[in-house]
């Protein structure tokens, strides 16, 4: 996990991720969910995403809010309806 608070920002670049493409938007929302837990005292419980969300799934699988707090999706209807008309 890569996470900072101003008082541990570095001014140089590392490489903070290594596998595929597709995981690392997944990645990428655990961190930052794991990094607003770990400096601010924030869970998310309300995840915005579209229908084939992996980042979601891995979300509700790591319980990173604890093992009784769910977290619910909520979709953007304009994104499915986007991917219905352009299907037909």
């Amino acid at each position: 996990m890569f996470c900072h608070t101003s008082q541990t920002l570095e001014l140089s670049c590392k490489k903070i991720y290594e596998s595929t493409s597709d995981g690392m938007g997944v990645a990428g929302v655990l961190n930052i969910v794991k990094c607003s837990l770990h400096t601010q005292g924030i869970c998310y419980t309300k995840y915005l995403g579209d229908r084939d969300s992996k980042a979601y799934q891995k979300m509700v699988a790591e319980k990173l809010c604890g093992p009784k707090i769910p977290v619910t999706k909520l979709e953007y209807l304009s994104h499915v309806h986007k991917k219905e008309w352009e299907q037909h």
